[in-house]
């Protein structure tokens, strides 16, 4: 696992699915979590990691993997 997977792992315990790991590859429209929960967790990853994530992009992130890629590309 990447320090970005595990840095998201984090913040997904704490935000989105307390106590469990977090399914990378499960699209969030599949998930049964409220949009204030999702506003959240997309300020909280944008300070985790220093980075300006406007809200139509992380939007269109399928799930977290493809989070995690544009982290990483950042």
């Amino acid at each position: 696992m990447s320090s970005t997977e595990e840095r998201i792992t984090a913040l997904s315990r704490k935000l989105l699915v307390p106590d469990r790991d977090p399914d990378f590859d499960k699209d969030f429209s599949e998930s049964d979590i409220s949009s204030i929960v999702v506003v959240e967790f997309a300020k909280a990853v944008a300070s985790e990691f220093g980075l300006e994530i406007p809200a139509e992009e992380f939007a269109g992130f399928k799930n977290l993997r493809e989070l995690v890629s544009y982290i990483d590309s950042k």
